[in-house]
């Protein structure tokens, strides 16, 4: 099972805020984050490996994707896997429960990273997903 690590809500300022607990609301999202109310992007879950904003390996080589700058997840998970969760799983955290719409999409030739043939764990360690029963998600919260 995994377990969330960190959360963050994203204003509409573009600011970073590091919450203990969010307030999901079905249908529409993250109370508070700049994405409420998005039908198919409600909430970005993404498993460690992949939250950090550059890999050691990738580092040590110089090579950035184009995805690093610009990705911000909300719910971090000690673990995922994205295969394990095509379009259409339903995740469940305790009370709250979330559908996934989509995983990260690769951008194959605008991106150094895939060009150099590295591996990329946005795109194994990303689901995008919506709200499909309101509740509350906290730092150690489970998903079933």
């Amino acid at each position: 099972m995994s377990k969330v690590t960190d959360l963050f809500i994203h204003t509409v300022s573009k600011e970073m805020i590091t919450a203990k607990e969010i307030e999901l609301v079905e249908n529409g999202g993250i109370k508070g984050d700049r994405y409420f109310g998005d039908e198919k992007m409600q909430v970005v879950i993404a498993g460690e490996s992949a939250a950090k904003p550059f890999y050691d390996h990738v580092s040590l080589n110089k090579i950035t994707g184009l995805c690093f700058s610009r990705f911000k997840a909300n719910v971090v998970l000690d673990q995922l896997n994205a295969k394990n969760y095509p379009v259409g799983s339903i995740l469940n955290f305790d009370e709250t429960f979330l559908e996934v719409t989509s995983h990260k999409p690769c951008f194959p030739d605008d991106c150094d990273l895939s060009r150099s043939g590295e591996i990329c764990r946005l795109k194994e360690s990303v689901v995008f997903a919506i709200v499909i029963k309101s509740g509350k998600i906290s730092i150690d919260s489970e998903l079933h």
